[in-house]
Formats: structure tokens, C-alpha cells, sequence
């Protein structure tokens, strides 16, 4: 089986309205490894939404009333859109944009799989974006020998490959 590690982080944006978006964070159930909350921050004397972690953003909405002490989510279901409609449901409660952002990868080997969630305050939608890879190594191939033929440095192609030069289907 093929190890994964992630990383989560988030901006920490300030709350309008902390005490609503506290008990909207209890309502659900996060990912085990993804610290969700929020934190009083003194130097700005604001209450902040913090996101961060080693998990891969999943939220799963814990059903109403008292739980059942055996009461699991349902992981077969997809976590990325319980996350989703999480943040669009803080949205209204922000007082600036959130972003989130998480990056993993197989034991550290391309392609990375990345993902960057922006919220906008009161917004209805939110934005995803994601990295994209090549199908096949032939298309970074072809790019490195025309730019070699162009005398431009294989050291900067690496570099450029892995941002640039793969187009792909999105993750």
C-alpha cells in the first residue's frame, strides 16, 4: 500500500461573528488528522478561523440531537463535499477571504496532488483550484528536446516542467 502524506494550512482569517461559526465547526465531524477552530489571536484582539493539519480536508455532518456512542461518519462518502459545503456555510460569518491550501503526494514523488480552496466573505460559491499533470512522461519529453535544441538550461526545464509544461486532467 502506497504511503500518502498531506499538509493542510489556512490563512486564518478574522470572524464576524466567531460564536456562530464555532457552533456551525460542532456541528460537523473532520477528518482525523484536520484541526478546524477558532482561536483568539491578542496582537489584533480578533477571533480567527484556523485550518491546519495532516489530513487531506473531509467533513462529515454529525447527524441532530444526541449521538450514538458507535456513531462513525460515513467515510465511504465523500468527505471533499461535506468540506465544501462547510466553508460555504461559514462564508457568511468571515470578516476577510479564506483560503485553504493542501498538498500531498505518494512518498514525496510527483505528481504532487494539490488543492486551494478560497472562500470570499458572504459568497455563495466558492473557488477550487487544483494542480494538473501529464498524462504520459512523452509530453514533458518532447518539451525538454526542443527546449535543449533551444540551448535553454535542463536544470530550469525540471523546474519549469512540473508547473508549466504538464497539462493535464485536473485531480
Amino acid at each position: 500500500m502506497a504511503d500518502f502524506m498531506f499538509a493542510t494550512a489556512s490563512n486564518g482569517p478574522r470572524l464576524r461573528d466567531a460564536r456562530t461559526v464555532q457552533a456551525i465547526i460542532g456541528r460537523h465531524y473532520f477528518d482525523w488528522e484536520l484541526e478546524v477552530g477558532v482561536e483568539y489571536d491578542p496582537t489584533d484582539d480578533q477571533q480567527h478561523l484556523t485550518i491546519f493539519g495532516y489530513g487531506w480536508p473531509g467533513a462529515w455532518e454529525k447527524p441532530i440531537g444526541p449521538l450514538p456512542k458507535d456513531w462513525e461518519p460515513d467515510f465511504d462518502g465523500d468527505g471533499i463535499d461535506g468540506f465544501e459545503r462547510f466553508l460555504k456555510e461559514v462564508a457568511a460569518h468571515l470578516a476577510e477571504p479564506l483560503t485553504v491550501q493542501s498538498v500531498g503526494s505518494v512518498k514525496c514523488r510527483f505528481p504532487l496532488s494539490a488543492c486551494e480552496w478560497h472562500v470570499t466573505p458572504g459568497a455563495a460559491e466558492i473557488e477550487v483550484n487544483s494542480f494538473r499533470h501529464c498524462d504520459s512522461l512523452q509530453d514533458a519529453e518532447v518539451k525538454s528536446k526542443a527546449d535543449m535544441s533551444a540551448g535553454r538550461d535542463i536544470g530550469t526545464f525540471a523546474q519549469d516542467n512540473a508547473r508549466v509544461v504538464c497539462l493535464g486532467p485536473s485531480i
